[in-house]
């Protein structure tokens, strides 16, 4: 999200298609100019994109067909998830770790660059791997204009309210 592409973050838990479009209209997989994935398909020949990367936004758009160049869909088991009444969304966020001060991995990128997309970065020059006081004054600012407890972790109640669309 953000201004990062980190891709293994995102294949991790995607769950649904994604679209490649050629703004020239060619369907040419060369020519692909930009990436989102796929929320629905309409009538009116438009399809409903979530994307990460509109002036440092997450947002959704809705696009003309004529300007994919395909869609691609990640092969995951066909098993149900542990409870069918549950979104794959739900399940998903259920498994993201709980973090704070400390911290270290790809899961603490990802909560930077969300912070990040929601208008809320942290200024240059650090680690975006690495929980540090930079990143924790940034969550307690966003639990604080979020409504909820401000506490520096991010855990069960963080996440979804990051990952909202707006």
């Amino acid at each position: 999200m953000g201004d990062s592409a980190w891709t293994v973050g995102h294949a991790s838990w995607l769950k649904a298609a994604i679209v490649f479009f050629d703004w020239a209209g060619s369907k040419n997989i060369l020519a692909i100019d930009h990436v989102d994935i796929v929320e629905a398909i309409r009538s009116n020949d438009t399809v409903v994109t979530i994307e990460g990367n509109t002036a440092d936004q997450v947002k959704r758009r809705e696009r003309f067909l004529s300007v994919i160049a395909g869609f691609g869909y990640p092969a995951y088991s066909s098993k149900p998830g542990p409870n069918p009444e549950m979104s794959w969304m739900e399940e998903i966020v259920k498994t993201l770790p709980a973090l704070k001060r400390g911290s270290r991995g790809y899961d603490v990128k990802t909560l930077f660059y969300l912070l990040h997309a929601r208008g809320m970065g942290v200024n240059g020059g650090i680690d975006d791997t690495v929980f540090g006081a930079p990143l924790d004054e940034v969550l307690r600012r966003f639990r604080k204009e979020a409504g909820l407890k401000v506490d520096g972790e991010c855990g069960p109640r963080i996440w979804p309210a990051l990952l909202r669309v707006d």
